[in-house]
This record gives C-alpha cells, structure tokens and sequence, in this order.
C-alpha cells in the first residue's frame, strides 16, 4: 500500500497538524524526549445513541465539522477507513 504524504505543521513547540484527504485535521503531540504520539482526529461531539451501538459523531476538517460513524467498538469511520480509539480524541 502507498503512503500519502501530507504537510506537517508545526502549530505549538509539543503539537503538529496536518489536513489528511477529505479535509479532515489530525494533530499529534510531541514529547519532551523528541518523540511523537499517534496522530489523531479531533472528535468535537457524539450523537444521543447509547454506548455500544452503532452511532454518529463530529470530527474536525479544516471547513469545521463533518459527521461520520462510529461503532460499538469506539472506532470511528473516516475517509472510508475505520480507526480505533487509539486514533482520536475528544
């Protein structure tokens, strides 16, 4: 599989961004020691489902918000790709 490469900003001295395809903004921390957390996508808000069923949430693009899925599982669906928590933050 082919890795896109996309431009890394530089927005604080412990954070970095970059808008990945569709728009969406993910962000990572920096550690004092030089190394960097997993990207993630920024989860604003989640819809009134209850937890463990298939839902809605909020996600960060650089036009605002867009709504995609989310699992039972806490893994959201963005660019037709499913991420695990690991991957997003709220």
């Amino acid at each position: 599989m082919k890795t896109k490469l996309y431009r890394i900003e530089r927005i604080s001295e412990s954070w970095e961004r970059r808008i990945v395809a569709g728009g969406f903004v993910q962000h990572r921390e920096i550690y004092q020691d030089g190394s960097r957390g997993p990207w993630q996508f920024y989860v604003s808000s989640f819809d009134s489902t209850p937890a463990g069923q298939y839902g809605t949430c909020e996600v960060a693009t650089i036009n605002g918000l867009t709504t995609v899925p989310i699992d039972p599982d806490n893994h959201i669906k963005v660019n037709r790709r499913w991420h695990s928590r690991r991957h997003w933050d709220h």
